[in-house]
């Protein structure tokens, strides 16, 4: 990590409590921020207004140093039903300065996100209470600079967000000094390695997180966090913390001002990236490879961020995502800040030019909770579309296991993709923004997804062999794979050598591939290609045409399992 700047540090420790229940006002400027601590009575309920300049900045509660997100349960928390209340397993401070030891209990948090250069002074009274000539006050200057999360241990880290924001720092919530808690798990080395931000699922936390496999093992790797926070904590009773998934939420939340009035802002999906690139910043990172995992709200979040940021990433992978919200979500409501956008609708309407990450989504045919059709209709549109992507399914429900009395007809582990040696899913680590991938349509090896929902209540699915059910595990796609190190991209050429996986269920299929995220060569509609594939001494040569969209397809190339080189010539 690299050192924070300390640049001013004022103690007012010294000045006699002369406000109730205030004291030992201190406040440290660095990295563009201005962190503001106080001690406080031990009175739970009492709020403090924060000062600055003689306005009033913020409100706050008297938990400010509690670092609440790092150690509640979530999911217990959402089970405590009044009159219960949750107890915090432990009440840990955070650290505002690494090395530093944690906050006490007795003090109170504010932290300023800079927003021009100048000397602020601030002043930390009980809520409602004039400030006086008596009323204790620290002097610090500021300036805006990009800000620095600060290590709490040796995985993690805080930062606070700001409402207004700066340009280097967006506003990443409704109200000013959130912390947001991330976790990063580092190879050791010079790099320059890949970066993947992990995004949990609902009611879960970034501690919880499956932060990949031996494949990612040698890239940086964030978990990051979006709390969902329901039900009363102990000692915090009416607090309450916006929940926008991993997209955003209402602009007037937290706020005097009314909701109705307000829009959703992608505060967390800004967040998403601010993250990655702090990432970037204090790691030696491959800012090509940079890429996004999720499961269920996750999952969805990272397809959303993806799509709507498609330049920032080289690929995205989505475990068990919604991906069409239902009808009865209310508009403005959890849901709707979920999903702000429908994936199958939004690649229907993108410009065939519009590159977008490579898109890799494992489902299960099993899951009541995200469904499954939702998942053959985006398929089907990115096909349609002409995308890259690689679609993976078994019989998993939402917690990614099978416990039901398996298909007669099933050989082989029910949950499989992922879990197996022989059943890997592709890696998101081996794709990069400046290397060009092959999107693929009509595979012949391609799995039948059948025509029955089995993402239905176990009292209500179908029989496993009702007439249409097709493959329980399968893939569009998820056989092929292609040398990366061997793509030729110029401006009169392109070439791959794609093959099949080794688990393939036969020695040679036929796929169209069409070139997508070009780096050198830019066909133009009507566009003449030559194209020639070589498999072994069998060589085959055609001519095809750049179509509307300026996309050159080449038909029924052949696949083995040992290679089959694909060229395509300008004419």
């Amino acid at each position: 990590m690299r050192p924070f700047s300390l640049l001013l540090w004022f103690v007012a420790g010294a000045l006699p409590a002369l406000v109730a229940n205030v004291s030992d006002l201190a406040a440290e400027f660095r990295s563009g921020q201005t962190f503001i601590t106080w001690r406080q009575a031990d009175e739970p309920h009492q709020r403090f207004d924060i000062h600055r300049n003689g306005e009033k900045l913020a409100t706050v509660g008297a938990h400010t140093a509690i670092n609440v997100m790092a150690v509640v349960d979530r999911m217990k928390l959402s089970n405590t039903r009044a009159p219960d209340v949750y107890e915090l397993p432990e009440r840990r401070t955070f650290v505002i300065r690494e090395g530093a030891p944690p906050l006490a209990l007795d003090q109170g948090l504010f932290v300023h996100t800079a927003k021009t250069q100048e000397e602020a002074e601030y002043a930390v009274t009980l809520s409602g209470e004039a400030l006086t000539d008596e009323t204790p006050r620290v002097r610090v200057r500021e300036r805006v600079e990009f800000p620095q999360a600060v290590r709490q241990n040796d995985t993690d880290f805080v930062h606070w967000t700001d409402h207004i924001g700066t340009p280097l720092y967006p506003a990443m919530s409704s109200v000013p000094s959130v912390p947001y808690n991330f976790r990063v798990r580092a190879p050791q080395g010079s790099g320059p390695f890949p970066l993947i931000g992990f995004l949990h699922g609902a009611l879960m936390d970034f501690t919880k997180t499956q932060i990949g496999g031996e494949a990612e093992a040698g890239a940086v790797r964030i978990a990051l966090d979006s709390p969902i926070v329901r039900g009363e904590i102990a000692g915090l009773e009416g607090e309450r913390w916006a929940a926008g998934a991993w997209y955003g939420y209402n602009e007037n939340w937290g706020t005097d001002r009314p909701e109705e009035s307000g829009r959703v802002v992608d505060y967390v999906a800004r967040r998403v990236l601010w993250t990655l690139d702090w990432a970037e910043k204090n790691y030696p990172i491959d800012s090509d490879r940079v890429s996004l995992r999720g499961g269920s709200m996750g999952g969805i979040g990272s397809l959303v961020i993806g799509l709507l940021h498609p330049e920032r990433f080289a690929a995205i992978h989505a475990h068990i995502p919604p991906l069409r919200m239902s009808s009865r979500a209310a508009p403005g409501g959890f849901l709707a800040m979920m999903m702000p956008i429908i994936p199958a609708d939004f690649v229907g309407q993108l410009e065939a030019s519009n590159e977008l990450p490579y898109l890799l989504i494992t489902a299960g045919r099993t899951d009541q909770i995200v469904g499954w059709p939702d998942k053959l209709e985006f398929a089907q549109a990115l096909r349609e579309e002409k995308r890259a992507f690689t679609l993976y399914w078994d019989l998993r429900n939402h917690d990614g296991t099978f416990s039901a009395e398996p298909p007669a007809n099933l050989s082989g582990p029910a949950v499989r993709w992922g879990r197996n040696p022989g059943w890997p899913e592709m890696s998101v680590v081996t794709f990069s923004r400046k290397q060009s991938f092959p999107a693929f349509d009509a595979f012949s090896l391609d799995n039948d997804p059948g025509t029955v929902n089995f993402a239905t209540r176990p009292n209500q699915r179908p029989a496993w062999d009702t007439p249409g059910a097709g493959d329980f595990v399968g893939s569009f796609n998820g056989a092929l794979d292609w040398d990366r190190d061997t793509i030729v991209d110029r401006p009169d050429r392109w070439e791959i050598t794609l093959r099949l996986q080794s688990f393939a269920p036969a020695e040679r299929a036929t796929v169209n591939v069409t070139p997508r995220r070009l780096q050198q060569l830019r066909p133009q509609s009507g566009d003449a290609f030559l194209y020639e594939w070589r498999n072994g001494d069998v060589v085959k040569n055609g001519e095809t045409i750049a179509d509307e969209h300026g996309l050159v397809t080449i038909r029924s190339v052949p696949v083995t399992r040992d290679g089959v080189r694909l060229t395509l010539q300008r004419r």
